[in-house]
Order: C-alpha cells, then structure tokens, then sequence
C-alpha cells in the first residue's frame, strides 16, 4: 500500500516544483500561458452551454409543466409543425384529464400604449389568463396574483415597463392608452422575466379582455401551457391525445381538419423546439455539442502541447534525475514530484485564465449575444467541477513526462546518454492528433463561412438594399388613413419609393388554407398569405411571370384581386397561365388570381421556398417601406421624422433597415462560424507550439549525428529538409483522418438549409495548405537553427 505524502514532503516538493519552474522560464510561460488560453476558452464555452441549458429552469414546477404544440397535416402531403394550439385546447385538456392540474395561454400581440407624453410601440405584450402566476414562477410585486388578470383591460407590468411609464410613482390603479382606443387599469407589477426565459414580456393584458364568444371559438390559437399534478406523467397523457383529437373532430374542429397534439417540456423548449412561431429566438441544441466537442479538443490539444514541450525539455533534467537517484531517491518519490510540479503548472494556468476571462468577458457576451456571467463557475458545484478539471488535466498531461523523467538509468543519464528513442509513436500520435483537429476546425469554419456568404449574397428574388421600414403595428387610425401618410412621405426628397405590407421579406406571413376548383375537382393546400398595397410587386422588384400585378385601373383588385408565386402555382397543380382568373378561397374571403410573381424568397433561407399570395386589405398593412437614394441617410431619416410626425403624430417613428434585420436571420449561424474560427485559430497555435516542442526534442536527441552528417558535407538545405520530411509525416496522417470526419460532420450541418452550398474540394485544400505551411514554418523555425550550429561544437 503506498503511503500518502505527507505536509513536510508536499512542502519540499512545492519549493523543489516552483525553484524548477522559474529556472526555466521561458517554459513555464509557454507551457502555463498555453494552458491558461485554452482554460480561457473552454471557461467561456462552459457559461454559455450552463447560461442556455438553464432556459426555464427557475420555475418551481418545471418539470411539471408542458406545452401544447401542433402537428397540423395538410392537403399536400406535408405537415406544418406549430408551437401553439387552437385556444380552447386548454380548458379542454383540463376538462378531460384529471392529471392536468391548471392551464394558461398566452397570445403575442403588438400594440401602441400611451400615458401622457409617453408613448411606445410596445412588441413584447401578451394576452394572458389569470392562472399564469399559479402555472410558472413570475413573481408579482405589487399586485394580487389571483385578481391582477381577471377582469376585462386590466393590465400587469414588468418593474422595467412600469419604470418606463411612471418613474418612480406607483402605478397601481393609473390607465394606460392602447392603440389610441381603449383605456386599460394596471392591476399589478411583476418582476421582470429571467432573460433564461423563452417567454419574454413586458405587459400581460387580461385573456377576458377579447370577451367569452371568442375565447370559446377554435379559430384563435394560443401558446397553451399545462401543469400536470405531482403524480401525473406527459405519456399518461400523450396516451390519449388521439382519441381526444377524435372527440374534438366534428364537435369543434372540421372533419377534414387533420391536426395532432403534442406535449412538450418547458425546459426542452429552447433548445429542441424548431416550430413555427417559437416565441423569442429558440437556441440550437446542434451547437451546443459542437461547441462542447470544440471545448473538449481544445482542452485535449492544450494537454497534448503540455506533454510535447514537456518531454521537450526533459533531456536538460536528465543528469538531476541521474544525481537525485544516485542519492537513493526512487522512481515513485520522482514521478510524483514531477506530477507535482505539472499539477502546479495547471493550477497557475487556471487563475491566469479566470483573469483573463473577466478582463474579456465583455467581447465574448458580444460574440454569443447573451448575458453570460462567470457567476456560473463560482458556485459550490461550479468550483468543485472547475477545481477537478484543473487537477485532472494536470494530473493526464503530467502523466507521461513523468514516467519519461524518473524512467532515466543513473549512469546513462549523469553521462549524458539519452535511452528514449528520438522517434516515439506516442509523440507522433499527439502531433497527428493535434494536426487533425486543426484541420477539421479550419475545414468547419471554411464550410461555415462559405455557407453564410452564400445566403447572404443570393439572387432572393426582391431588392432589400437601401430599405427603412417604419412599423405601424395594428394602428387602426394609420391603417384607416395609410394613403394620406404614405402621401405625405412621397413629398420627401430622400425617397424613392414607398410601399406598405403585413409582412416584411425575410419574415414568415401567416398561413391560411386556400381552394380551388379545377377540372380534376377541388384542390387544396396551406399557403402564406401576405397583405400588400398596389406598389408592393414595383417596390420589391418582383418578377411577373403571368398575368399583371395590382393596378388602381381595376377597382375590384383592392376587393378581390389575388398575385400568387410560381410555387402556388404547382401545388394546386395549375399552370402560370391556366391559374389567371381562376377563383381561390382563402380562409372565410374569396379572390380572383390576377397575376403571377416568380418565386421570390420571402422567409428564411432556413426553410423551403412555400407557396405564397398576395391580396389588398388596408386593415392588415402592418409595415411601411421607403426606399432611399444611395448616400448619406442621416439627412434623409432626420427629414423623413419630420414627416412622420406630421403624418401620425400620435406614434413614435419606429423604424429598422431591412438589410439588416435580413442579417439577424443567420446571427446564430455567424456567432457558430466565428466561435469555429477562434477555436480554429487557438488549435493552430497550440498544435504549432506542441510540434515545436516535439521538433527541439528530436534536435536534442540528433545532436550528434546532425553534427556527423555536417562533419561528411551535409549542407544545412539538406539537413533541414531532412527534419522537415520527417514532420511532415504526422501531418499527412493527421490530413486522411480529418477530411473524411469533416465532410460527414459538415455535411450533416448543411442539411439545416434548405438552401446550400456544398462543400467542395477548394476547401479542404485551402484547410490543408494552411496547416502544412504553419508546420513547415514551425518546424523551419527550430531546424534551421539547429542545421546551422558549428559541427564542432554538436560533436563535444
């Protein structure tokens, strides 16, 4: 049994580790300041893996709740999956299952709220009922939790809305102003949602405000959350959503409405759940592992360079190891002081990495576009699990220098006899490894940002350069007078076009069943359905490929007047010509299709390109769009406020750039590219360290016969490519293990577009290039010195 150290021993054995350490300097900043960037690095991609695995997970009964989502199946074979449910699906649920123990609903809307001068455009508003203090944890401040949400226009404030409204005075009891029309009483004050919240709200409005009759009709939808009793399971209840369904279909839902409930747990949502119309921006579960396998190598690269540079500078400790074993000590008693001083290493690399992780903790919440927090590491657990990191890695990486050192014969090592063989599988195997990873990261990030600038700059089908869009919300008095605003925003010299829609490119408009009656019978499939004005198809740029677009000349296009793309076209089986004049039921409306756009990207690239039409209905224009000239846009953005404030002076001008919120559609997938490049980056350099350290071991142990081969009239060319052949071995081996891995990995990223472009030999080539030439300088680096050293003195 081998016996513990004990406190004298751990005291020699500290100051032996520190005297060794700051004898050699320089390799102790390389082999700590190595470790500690990789620390750093892991550290950040920890507190944001905790910072989003921790979404909704404040709520006491979060494992109880669910949400109640929507397969819906459609006419065409395909099935649209939604992350809400028909309204009354709730109360229903809780009706039937006496394992559901509550319910709430919330419904998103978009309103103007006013209080005296103050007044915003308010996007983060909710239709609630009352049962939501009971099923999540939102805590009120003032208020009563069982009445705040009961009556008709009452209304909950965050702290933060509340604030924004009345300062510091109490807002109980005060009114608020909605949408110009309708006075609504603040009944209460709640804490501000968690940012690790997917439901994020400023104002709760009452559900009772929209009036019994339409909370009973399943037309609406909602997003519907259950609370299950404490001994109530999600497959009790999943087992019988069916029949459920079955009893719903006819009594309350048409007999061709194919749709399927599903349960879903609060915590998976933000991670795991891609529906249409997720509440907030869903996280990418997808990236989350990559980002931990990235921490994973990261770590395991510094370790392996930690090794290499180790063994490195073993050789120079070889005749202390030769004197210490002569004076008795053993192969145990220097292994261990070896680890010691490895595990000391460590630790110093980790308190310089928390350093340097506060210092640059604002750039990284930058990068992820979170409020991550170091808080996360200082809890009990967080220290336990950092501080076992810590030692574990010191410990592996300290494991074979160790046995490499105490391993030295007494009399080889004090005569300067080195027994380890100059060509170790081991050493080559950590370079190959290295070299792999680097690789594989540089082809991800290759792949990745070849992705994002290929949506980025493909043909969409419409002109978004130049575009400021002015929301109006549900304002009914804009959307009453939209021709007199719009009229007077033409009178500014700084636009060039003005046109108004329910929806902005870039953005899913909301789908609604549509038939037709063709010779073959009806046909019937989903389409989205955007309201425009009569310059929206000129203003936009699009494509006629049939008919004509809206035209004034015709009365009855602002009436009945339909455009649909190409892609309607082929899912109702109708040509581009055959499907003008043909009547469409969309929805409880009717229209005649006048024309044919070419299909134009009006969503996400992330998504298929749907069929779409088009209609007039001023009461649905939801967003203005003005083109400006090229140029300068402060004058013209202080110039076009003027007017606004002239035309609709009882909004605020809020406005954004359609280029740019085109730019937040892929902000997840640019944050993934760029956390690739920086562990691309940080792999090359500490594999280039671990190569140099490997390369000054192999220029040790050659010492003589290099000065032998000069001695023979070797010249130093020759020699330094006989060093660099010898490297760059590893690397090709590290090229075949790597490019077969990425393709399979990358390619099962791409597969999250519907729009792509595959990866193609450049890359890989470009990947390796890079590597072997950051190998040849390396190593170059080392050998040359070597190859240029007076034979005369390699040979003493």
């Amino acid at each position: 049994m081998v016996a513990l150290p004990n406190l004298s021993m751990l005291k020699n054995n500290l100051i032996i580790a520190i005297r060794t350490l700051l004898k050699d300097k320089v390799s102790f900043a390389i082999n700590a300041g190595g470790l500690a960037v990789s620390y750093a690095c892991v550290t950040f991609i920890l507190i944001y893996v905790i910072h989003e695995y921790s979404f909704d997970r404040f709520h006491s009964n979060a494992d109880r709740i669910f949400r109640v989502a929507t397969d819906e199946f459609l006419p065409n074979g395909t099935t649209s999956f939604l992350s809400s449910a028909p309204g009354p699906v709730g109360p229903a649920l809780q009706r039937t299952f006496p394992g559901v123990e509550n319910y709430t609903r919330l419904a998103g809307a978009t309103m103007l709220i006013q209080y005296g001068k103050h007044k915003f455009q308010e996007d983060r508003i909710y239709f609630s009922d009352p049962s939501i203090f009971d099923v999540f944890g939102f805590q009120l401040t003032q208020g009563d939790p069982g009445t705040a949400l009961v009556n008709p226009n009452s209304i909950v404030l965050t702290e933060a809305s509340a604030a924004r409204y009345f300062g510091e005075g109490d807002p109980i009891g005060k009114s608020l102003l909605i949408d110009q029309r309708v006075m609504f009483t603040v009944t209460g004050v709640v804490a501000d949602p968690p940012l690790q919240s997917h439901i994020g709200f400023d104002m709760l409005i009452s559900m009772s405000t929209r009036g019994a009759d339409w909370l009973e009709t399943w037309d609406w939808s909602a997003y519907t959350y259950i609370l299950f009793s404490p001994n109530t399971t999600a497959e009790t209840i999943t087992q019988k959503l069916s029949q459920f369904v079955h009893d719903q279909t006819g009594k309350n839902m048409a007999p061709d409405d194919k749709r399927a409930f599903v349960l879903q747990r609060l915590p998976d949502l933000h991670l795991h759940s891609k529906r249409n119309g997720e509440p907030g921006t869903p996280g990418n579960a997808k990236a989350l592992y990559a980002f931990l396998a990235v921490a994973v190598l990261i770590m395991t690269i510094a370790a392996v360079n930690f090794v290499n540079l180790s063994t490195a500078q073993s050789v120079r400790r070889a005749k202390e190891v030769g004197l210490r074993k002569t004076i008795g000590a053993t192969r145990l008693q220097l292994a261990r002081q070896f680890l010691f001083e490895s595990v000391l290493v460590s630790i110093c690399a980790s308190l310089l990495a928390l350093g340097i992780c506060q210092a640059t903790l604002p750039w990284f919440r930058n990068l992820v576009s979170a409020p991550v927090s170091l808080d996360a590491l200082f809890s009990t657990y967080g220290i336990i699990i950092y501080i076992l990191i810590v030692v574990s890695v010191g410990l592996i990486a300290g494991v074979y220098p160790a046995l490499v050192l105490s391993g030295y014969r007494p009399a080889a090592a004090l005569k300067g006899q080195w027994i380890t063989s100059p060509r170790s599988i081991a050493r080559e195997g950590m370079i190959v490894f290295q070299f792999a990873v680097s690789i594989a990261l540089s082809v991800c990030t290759i792949v990745v940002y070849n992705q994002i600038h290929y949506m980025r700059n493909l043909d969409l089908g419409y002109n978004k350069d130049q575009v400021v869009v002015i929301s109006i919300g549900d304002d009914d008095e804009v959307q009453t007078h939209i021709n007199t605003v719009m009229n007077q925003l033409r009178l500014s010299p700084f636009i060039d076009g003005v046109s108004a829609s329910s929806q902005i490119p870039g953005r899913q408009p909301s789908t609604v069943r549509v038939e037709v009656l063709t010779e073959t019978g009806t046909r019937t499939t989903d389409m989205a359905r955007l309201s425009v004005d009569y310059d929206f198809l000129d203003f936009y740029q699009l494509s006629l490929v049939g008919g004509r677009g809206f035209d004034r000349a015709f009365a009855r296009d602002s009436l009945e007047g339909l455009v649909v793309n190409e892609a309607a076209c082929r899912a109702l089986g109708l040509s581009t010509s055959t499907i003008i004049g043909k009547e469409l039921n969309h929805g409880n409306l009717k229209g005649i299709v006048v024309g044919v756009v070419k299909d134009f990207h009006y969503a996400s690239l992330h998504t298929t390109l749907e069929p779409l039409l088009m209609r007039m209905r001023p009461k649905s224009l939801a967003y203005i769009s003005l083109r400006l000239p090229a140029g300068d846009v402060t004058e013209a953005m202080a110039d076009i406020e003027r007017r606004w404030d002239v035309a609709a002076p009882h909004r605020p001008f809020d406005y954004f750039f359609l280029d740019q919120q085109f730019d937040l559609q892929y902000r997840a997938d640019i944050k993934f590219g760029q956390v690739f490049a920086i562990a691309t980056l940080l792999a090359i350099i500490l594999a280039s360290l671990g190569l140099f350290g490997l390369v000054s071991f192999t220029v040790i142990q050659r010492t003589r016969e290099l000065g032998i081969r000069k001695v023979l009239g070797a010249s130093v060319n020759s020699v330094l490519l006989l060093l660099c052949r010898e490297f760059l071995k590893p690397i090709a081996m590290a090229l075949v293990i790597a490019f077969p891995l990425t393709w399979f990995v990358m390619g099962r990223w791409l597969q999250d577009f519907a729009y792509r472009r595959d990866m193609e030999w450049w890359m890989f080539i470009g990947a390796a290039g890079a590597s072997v030439l950051v190998a040849l300088i390396t190593v170059t680096a080392k050998a040359l010195r070597a190859a240029r050293v007076n034979p005369v003195q390699q040979l003493q």
